[in-house]
């Protein structure tokens, strides 16, 4: 069964405190004095920094109008042209990626994978291999059996003549040594660490299933034997949306789990007009002001010589209903969207504020969004 909670391992107590600002820098009590040197430097700066932005937009909007139609022309046909090819060449391809999966095989997924996405299902009872084996009878996803396999510059999905579902469906522990085992939430994100930076085999496709047993925990279902089934997989196979009806159509019991509601978006024909022209507007705008930025060193990721260990760290969750949520969106007028992403930027805040980093005025994130009409019947990234 599935917790209706989200698993958040960040503190939120930020939406509850009297500051209307989850991104509020701190205050400063005193005045520092600016010569008339500094001061011509900053005029100087802000000056530079909007020619570059201007110039930086025309270029872009010469680019968009004048080349990018001529590499869609020569591109589009070749991309046809491959794919027909494979039918006659490659007769075990069954499909290509779809572009928002392909761009996703840039990820060194068979050595050092950093696109992997772990999401965990806390079920009643003692899971087997056999239990999962056998609930996948009323899974019809295709790419399940199949291998991501590139071709002339593409990447296709492949039929894995070697399939067995117990290569991918495995124990964490061995079934004999797991009395000598007790997981809580701690070792749960250390485990997710691990196969998040588990690499992929290459012959077989990239999606695993590590049952941990014995799971223990005091606000989910305490007193009721439990285990955690932990879904690794790449995410050029699917997207949440996809691993989310994936795992329910395991489910043979109940799935407890909020109701997703579609926010409506329509919009009349000039409401899609003056959208499509704020959009090439602010969006060319925010683009070359971002490069600008980062040619100005100005990222508040860049840490200068210093380098990523390209280690995932969690902290331990804590379990946030979703009624707490909905609570939230409701008192300050938000999406339940904002109220995550807001999560986010609080989390991140706080991080920076601990490790004595200076906060930033803006800090480049990127977020996709989902499409509407999520396809039901395969596994893809909609965004």
């Amino acid at each position: 069964m599935f917790h209706e909670s989200i698993n958040i391992p960040i503190l939120i107590q930020i939406f509850f405190n009297s500051t209307p600002c989850l991104w509020k820098t701190q205050p400063t009590c005193a005045y520092k004095m600016i010569s008339p040197v500094q001061t011509v430097n900053s005029i100087l700066s802000k000056i530079l920094e909007t020619l570059f932005t201007i110039l930086g937009t025309i270029t872009i909007s010469l680019y968009l109008i004048f080349i990018l139609p001529v590499v869609l022309l020569l591109f589009y046909p070749y991309r046809c042209f491959i794919r027909l090819l494979s039918k006659f060449f490659k007769p075990t391809f069954q499909s290509m990626l779809p572009c928002t999966s392909g761009v996703l095989m840039l990820d060194h997924l068979h050595t050092h994978p950093t696109c992997t996405i772990v999401s965990v299902a806390i079920m009643e009872g003692s899971i087997t291999t056999e239990t999962v084996v056998d609930s996948f009878k009323n899974v019809s996803y295709q790419e399940i059996s199949q291998r991501i396999v590139p071709w002339a510059g593409y990447h296709f999905w492949e039929t894995d003549p070697k399939f067995n579902f117990f290569n991918h469906i495995v124990y964490h522990h061995e079934p004999k040594n797991e009395k000598y085992y007790v997981v809580d939430d701690a070792e749960i994100c250390r485990i997710q660490e691990n196969l998040m930076m588990k690499p992929f085999r290459m012959d077989r496709s990239p999606w695993e299933m590590v049952i941990v047993r014995n799971y223990i925990s005091e606000t989910i279902c305490p007193g009721v034997e439990k285990s955690a089934v932990m879904l690794r997989i790449h995410h050029s196979m699917a997207d949440g949306f996809s691993i989310s009806k994936w795992f329910k159509s395991l489910m043979s019991g109940v799935v407890h789990e909020p109701k997703m509601v579609e926010t409506d978006r329509s919009f009349s024909a000039v409401g899609r007009l003056g959208f499509v022209c704020r959009l090439l507007f602010y969006g060319l705008v925010e683009f070359s002001m971002g490069l600008v930025k980062i040619w100005k060193n100005r990222n508040a990721w860049d840490k200068g010589n210093k380098k990523f260990t390209k280690r995932y760290h969690l902290s331990e969750p804590r379990s946030v209903p979703i009624a707490t949520i909905q609570h939230a969106k409701k008192a300050i007028q938000v999406s339940f969207t904002s109220i995550i992403f807001g999560a986010l930027a609080g989390s991140v805040r706080r991080m920076m504020l601990q490790i004595g980093d200076k906060l930033p005025n803006k800090l480049p994130m990127f977020t996709p969004m989902p499409l509407p009409n999520h396809p039901d019947h395969k596994l893809t990234n909609h965004a």
